[in-house]
């Protein structure tokens, strides 16, 4: 899914090739990604992240 945010940020969730980028930055195997698609053409994808609270 590639979606493009109101404020301009493009983001891409290739599940196939289980990547994630934004802005043309991947983002590291610590991040998962939900994907879910609206019958009115939006979409929404919420990041993930794996770690620590530091």
């Amino acid at each position: 899914m590639r979606i493009k945010t109101l404020m301009g940020t493009i983001i891409n969730v290739d599940r196939i090739k289980r990547s994630i980028t934004v802005e043309g930055i991947e983002l590291g195997s610590d991040c998962r990604a939900l994907v879910s698609k609206h019958k009115d053409g939006t979409g929404t994808i919420t990041l993930v992240f794996d770690g620590k609270i530091i």
